[in-house]
């Protein structure tokens, strides 16, 4: 019986002491991972895109777009970020004798890797309206790739080009189902 009351006692004694090991072990993976971890700014990044687009002739006539759209980012790693933004744009149509302004948002999903390769989902909407008494939303799910490239510490542009998957000819924002894309970006 001696016995096993010295082993009971041994063991009792035994665990705060692997305890200690373990809280060693721990607060060594604690400062190791405090030192991987990216600060949240570092995690976001922003994206300024300028459109234009003109026909002087065709299906819908002789007009002009100027577009503006800017984004926001998180990324969730370094290959993987999603986003949302804004869009602005104002149609003019000298055929049709109106000019428009549209007003939306865009959701972004987007792959990058480090040899600057760069894949997206996006889901761009406009609420756009082509008469005094005709509003209606414009949506546009697009998928593409393209090319990214660091311009300094902070700045980069993505080459882009985008399939867009719902395309419909007579009722879509895009002239076209191919839509390029030259991006400007910040901390991306």
């Amino acid at each position: 019986m001696k016995t096993f009351s010295y082993l009971i006692i041994a063991l009792l004694f035994s665990f705060p002491a692997l305890a200690q090991d373990n809280l060693s072990a721990s607060s060594e993976e604690d400062e190791k991972s405090k030192k991987e971890r990216i600060p949240l700014k570092e995690k976001i990044y922003y994206s300024l895109t300028p459109g234009f687009n003109f026909s002087s002739s065709g299906t819908f006539g002789s007009f002009y777009q100027l577009s503006l759209s800017g984004s926001a980012g998180y990324k969730f790693t370094n290959f993987l970020s999603a986003g949302v933004g804004l869009n602005y744009l104002y149609e003019k149509n000298s055929t049709f004798d109106f000019s428009t302004n549209a007003y939306g948002g865009r959701t972004f999903l987007r792959g990058k890797t480090e040899q600057g390769i760069v894949g997206s989902l996006e889901y761009d909407t406009y609420l756009i309206s082509r008469s005094s008494a005709e509003k209606r939303w414009l949506r546009s799910a697009l998928i593409g790739g393209g090319y990214s490239q660091q311009l300094n510490s902070g700045l980069s542009t993505n080459i882009m080009l985008f399939y867009n998957l719902t395309f419909q000819s007579d009722n879509d924002f895009y002239q076209t189902e191919f839509v390029p894309r030259i991006e400007v970006l910040y901390n991306f």
